[in-house]
């Protein structure tokens, strides 16, 4: 399993017109790329702050991928390239007319459970991440998959969960270059009520509790078991997620 985060951001004035194209997008892929496993299009959900805030424009995509080798498949094939061609005008572009710009992140899961109800287009979506401290990657990678298996027990309102690493798969690039120590979750829940309750919840806390002190803390603090994080809120706009995704929780991979 290879997982992607990709970030672009719309021209001025094109919102609607891109929204519609990116929708064809998804469609396409669904048809096409039995290897894509889920490909999400987001917005911002400005209803909720995100921290650090989201500008106009901005559009985030969360894809998982069979394995690296369908990821290349897609980004070399005939699907993307057509949409790009075709609609690159559309978003913010440095490269060239119809090259948009974008940033991506090449993600190794450390332990993932996604529940079908996570097909719901009004899932509450949250890109969080925070920052592994040096030294501390082991433990923290094991405490994260007893964790994360902790959450897909108790918690029946959180759908999607995932703990992600940069990618080790031979080949795999960010841009931009991604920390070896950064730790991005895809998360998703029911609602807004059923994300306050997983952060307000025990399980979230006692890991806190426990395992906080693996990470980067808020203002540096060396105990405060606080990691600092940056979240995102997201409304998706379009995508789909196949079955193979429904498979519980990975094998450990530490």
């Amino acid at each position: 399993m290879f997982i992607c985060n990709a970030y672009w951001t719309i021209a001025a004035g094109k919102q609607a017109e891109a929204e519609a194209a990116l929708a064809g997008l998804a469609r396409e892929v669904e048809a096409k790329e039995p290897n894509t496993w889920m490909y999400l299009v987001h917005v911002p959900d400005r209803e909720v702050s995100s921290f650090p805030p989201q500008g106009e424009g901005a559009v985030t995509f969360i894809e998982v991928y069979r394995d690296y080798q369908a990821f290349v498949e897609h980004v070399t094939g005939p699907v993307f390239n057509g949409f790009v061609a075709a609609n690159g005008a559309l978003f913010l572009n440095m490269y060239g007319p119809s090259l948009p710009f974008m940033m991506s992140e090449s993600l190794d899961p450390a332990a993932i459970f996604l529940r079908p109800e996570a097909v719901a287009p009004t899932l509450y979506t949250v890109i969080a991440r925070w920052a592994i401290k040096p030294g501390s990657e082991r433990e923290a990678k094991a405490a994260l998959i007893a964790y994360v298996h902790e959450v897909q027990e108790g918690e029946p309102g959180t759908l999607l969960y995932s703990a992600n690493t940069p990618a080790r798969e031979h080949g795999a690039q960010s841009f931009l270059p991604v920390s070896s120590h950064e730790l991005v979750y895809n998360s998703g829940w029911k609602d807004q009520q059923a994300f306050v309750d997983h952060a307000k919840g025990p399980i979230y806390q006692r890991f806190l509790a426990d395992h906080g002190h693996l990470f980067l803390q808020v203002n540096g603090a060396d105990t405060s078991n606080q990691p600092y994080l940056t979240s995102i809120v997201l409304r998706r706009i379009s995508g789909f997620i196949r079955p193979q995704m429904f498979t519980g929780a990975l094998k450990p991979r530490v």
